[in-house]
């Protein structure tokens, strides 16, 4: 006989192969076979024959006549086995045909990408899997800067219609699954190849650094096999509550990233858990040998439910605690048989140490009927979190009675003819037994009671399923129901223990990597870009916590993450993150300080006045935020102290920067001055000069000597620059500023115009491109690139971006007198005059390009005959 094939190399088996015809001389050998042994009449044969070509005829090629045969209850299990290893060497076995001279199924080999290439925007960098319908390719994303795993078709001509679906079906199915467990779904698409124009499909998915569960295992402790599968069954049993089955879990599927954890991965045969698939007929087989359920080797699709999904983790139980697969075979065939037909050998069997309990769970799932496995992967986690925390598992082994009953339905003919002998035996004990087992269960009872008084649940329901193995009684029925409901409560209490105490190490974690953003801004010397890149970081991990609805009740995950977005310049993102935190827990003083300092950051930038703006409108704004920021930090009976206090009192001298007839606002800025060295007091540093009204740059100094990366020190220093005309040290600052918030458009645009102005044309592009990229509907920016395209010479593009500013709005003087200017370089003076006529009709009295824009309008009016 072969070596069976190792698990991991076997292709998974999409349906059995179909026979010719139903009267193929091979295909009937199985009938044939079983005839001449004497096992079924020739005239039983022609009916399966009969029953196996209607299926042909109704589209359903794949019930086989060996399937058809144990259906009907003609053979048995062990009957076929032989039949199957009398064929070997044969091509075709009782259960399909197999590959001319082996009797596993061959991987195809791969096929590298051509370098470089790419398939929508993504960019293919390696092959790293390979499958029956699909092959995986790891892809960057130049848009979103990430990598991703790109999964196609891998069939020349696109996959069949079937392929197409079930791709697409993954795609969805997966794509409604929110677990850090279960492989994150991107996108789905369709290109068309380079070759033909032909439809190729795909879908992107999160990239997974790290081994598969198969290539890990061995050199894993068992402990960290079972603390892996815990964890995916958990994985799996989200998908199972979000009506998901995935139908195809083996050690292959799932991914064993950088940090351990678990992933779940490789939903093409996943199913929605109710209702029949309406992409698999009756009779066809889906998965991989080793790890299929007895139901989905015999095909019958209504029957492949959650409870598969248990078998499949089951195996994997199995390999981890013994190396080695429970159901074996030299072929395909022979391993279907041994699963429809054969228990699996119990693991302390076959290696030395394994716990009675893990056998017990591992064999409970192995159940060949699938109302006698767990009912989820919810539940299996649930049993082997019990054993991993010491505690009693629910999983008991089967009674006698059931093994006694399996056993007679396996040897019908022995139990008729020993049938008479038991009605004796029985006739002379019966009395005996039945005062044994009466006996037997009001002592149970007794133990049932006791326990549940006792507050042992566990043992209430043992003792109590003990007794109702005897006979029925309805009150301890009801006994064992409130056990197993208590046991219940306390698994939910357990589990969300445990899911709090996994999201406080976390949270921890992020918590410490926000104070090192933070504490960054505060440092001399120090590389601020790359704090910031860990704090985007932080966000992107916060953010997929605060995506599972497990997490979502915690004040503190959105005070964290509303808290890192801040300090990254995701300034809409922590709005809304800390109202949320603020709605879950009012009275947090670290929420409310940390949201009372984002509308202070808003304050100020509403201050900075965009041109293009209503003044009156950005002073409006400021006032609301800064009202915001007080509103914060007031409360009755409660006086803020350190920070908050000084915050409080910033926001306060904040509002009379616009109305401060009686320098009150002077008065308590150096009144907060005095404090000395308090986190928050570069704000008053930074206000002292705004009330001067006529500041220097050498006033903002005291502001970057409290804190060294301080946006607004940098950036109002060099609006002080921009004043007195010294554009490089005003364009250095911009720089500084926007490398302590790259999200801070008011720099980048202010450089631009410096830019712009030292006739750096290509920078000032540059500037302008990362506005638009950050406030696409900027009209006043798109106005700006226009200027430089036109310095630049590019009038076709300069006119593109002015007509984008004119049709965003809202439109000013400039734009027309801009417009015009490129009319007349393009000698539609026509238009240029109807464009500078009407910049002076809407610029104020003393605007400074008043004079050059009326003589502008005086040669364009000269040049007007010239022109017609």
């Amino acid at each position: 006989m072969k070596k069976p094939p190792d698990p991991e190399s076997v292709e998974p088996v999409r349906g059995f192969p179909r026979e010719e015809a139903p009267d193929d001389p091979l295909g009937a050998r199985v009938g044939e076979m079983a005839v001449a042994r004497g096992l079924v009449t020739r005239e039983a044969v022609e009916e399966c024959l009969a029953e196996q070509r209607r299926d042909v005829q109704g589209r359903n090629p794949h019930l086989l006549l060996g399937q058809i045969l144990l259906r009907r209850g003609l053979i048995t299990v062990s009957q076929l086995m032989e039949i199957v290893k009398e064929q070997q060497g044969c091509r075709r076995s009782a259960v399909g045909p197999l590959p001319e001279g082996e009797t596993d199924i061959a991987i195809a080999p791969k096929a590298a990408p051509k370098e470089n290439r790419t398939i929508g925007r993504y960019r293919i960098l390696r092959e790293i899997a390979r499958g029956g319908m699909g092959v995986v390719y790891e892809a960057e994303d130049p848009d979103l800067k990430r990598r991703v795993a790109l999964k196609m078709l891998r069939h020349m001509d696109g996959g069949t219609e079937q392929d197409v679906i079930r791709l697409r079906r993954e795609a969805t199915l997966a794509a409604r699954l929110s677990h850090p467990g279960i492989i994150d779904i991107y996108e789905i698409g369709t290109v068309p190849r380079e070759e033909d124009e032909s439809p190729l499909h795909y879908i992107a998915m999160q990239f997974v650094e790290g081994v598969t569960f198969a290539q890990a295992m061995q050199r894993l402790s068992v402990p960290d096999r079972l603390r892996i599968l815990e964890a995916v069954a958990d994985a799996v049993g989200t998908a199972h509550r979000q009506g998901v089955v995935h139908r195809d879990l083996k050690p292959g599927n799932i991914l064993i990233a950088s940090d351990g954890h678990p992933v779940v991965t490789d939903f093409g045969l996943a199913r929605e858990a109710r209702g029949r698939s309406q992409h698999t007929m009756s009779g066809e087989i889906l998965g991989t040998p080793q790890y299929m359920s007895p139901e989905q080797v015999n095909g019958e699709v209504d029957r492949v439910g959650v409870r598969s999904d248990v078998w499949a983790l089951g195996v994997i139980l199995y390999e981890a605690l013994t190396n080695r697969a429970p159901f074996q075979g030299g072929s395909v065939a022979e391993i279907y048989v041994t699963i429809l037909g054969q228990n699996p050998e119990p693991p302390t069997r076959m290696a030395r140490g394994v716990p009675p309990e893990l056998e017990t769970i591992c064999l409970k799932a192995l159940e060949k009927d699938p109302e006698r496995r767990y009912p989820g992967a919810a539940e299996f986690a649930a049993d082997l979190r019990r054993f991993r925390e010491g505690r009693p598992i629910l999983a008991r082994r089967p009674t006698v009675r059931y093994r006694t009953a399996k056993w007679l339905r396996r040897h019908r003919s022995l139990v008729g003819a020993l049938a008479a002998l038991v009605v004796l035996v029985v006739l002379t004990w019966s009395g005996t037994r039945l005062a044994a087992r009466e006996s037997t269960f009001r002592k149970a009872r007794a133990e049932a009671e006791s326990a549940a008084k006792a507050g042992d649940w566990p043992r209430g329901v043992v003792k109590a399923e003990q007794a109702l193995e005897i006979r029925w009684d309805r009150d301890l029925a009801g006994l064992r129901d409130l056990c197993r409901r208590r046991i219940a409560e306390a698994d939910a209490r357990a589990a969300q223990e445990s899911r709090a105490r996994a999201l406080e190490d976390r949270l921890r974690s992020a918590q410490e990597r926000i104070r090192d953003v933070e504490e960054a801004f505060y440092a001399q010397n120090i590389d601020i870009r790359e704090r910031l890149n860990a704090g985007e970081a932080t966000v992107k991990d916060l953010e997929s916590l605060a995506a599972d609805p497990v997490h979502a009740g915690s004040a503190r995950l959105w005070y964290l993450l509303g808290l890192a977005s801040h300090h990254v310049g995701l300034w809409d993102q922590a709005e809304s993150a800390l109202s949320k935190a603020k709605e879950l827990d009012p009275s947090d003083e670290q929420t409310l300080l940390s949201f009372a300092r984002l509308c202070l950051d808003r304050g100020f930038q509403a201050m900075v006045n965009t041109p293009g703006e209503d003044p009156r409108a950005a002073v409006d704004r400021a006032r609301q935020w800064s009202t915001r920021a007080i509103e914060a930090l007031t409360r009755p009976g409660k006086e803020w102290e350190g920070a908050a206090a000084v915050y409080r009192e910033i926001a306060r001298v904040t509002l009379l920067l616009y109305d401060d007839p009686h320098g009150e606002g002077g008065r308590l800025l150096m009144e907060l001055h005095n404090r000395g060295q308090v986190r928050g007091i570069e704000y008053c540093c930074l206000l002292m000069p705004l009330f001067k009204k006529a500041s220097t740059p050498g006033m903002f100094n005291c502001s970057l000597m409290h804190r060294p990366n301080f946006t607004w020190g940098f950036f109002f220093r060099g609006r002080a620059w921009e004043a007195r005309g010294d554009r490089e040290k005003a364009i250095a600052d911009f720089g500084k500023a926007i490398a302590c918030n790259p999200r801070f458009f008011e720099a980048w645009f202010h450089r631009g115009i410096g830019r712009y102005l030292n006739n750096d044309c290509d920078g000032a592009i540059s500037d302008f491109e990362e506005v638009i990229r950050l406030k696409p509907r900027l009209a006043v920016a798109h106005y700006y690139r226009g200027r430089v395209w036109h310095k630049k010479k590019e009038v076709d593009r300069a006119f593109a971006d002015y007509q984008t500013a004119f049709d965003l709005g809202p439109v000013v003087h400039s734009f027309y007198s801009a417009r015009g200017h490129a009319y007349s370089d393009k000698g539609d003076f026509a238009r240029a005059v109807a464009d500078f006529e009407q910049a002076l009709r809407m610029a104020p009295r003393d605007w400074k390009h008043r004079t050059e824009v009326e003589t502008a309008l005086r040669e364009a009016k000269e040049k007007l005959p010239a022109s017609k």
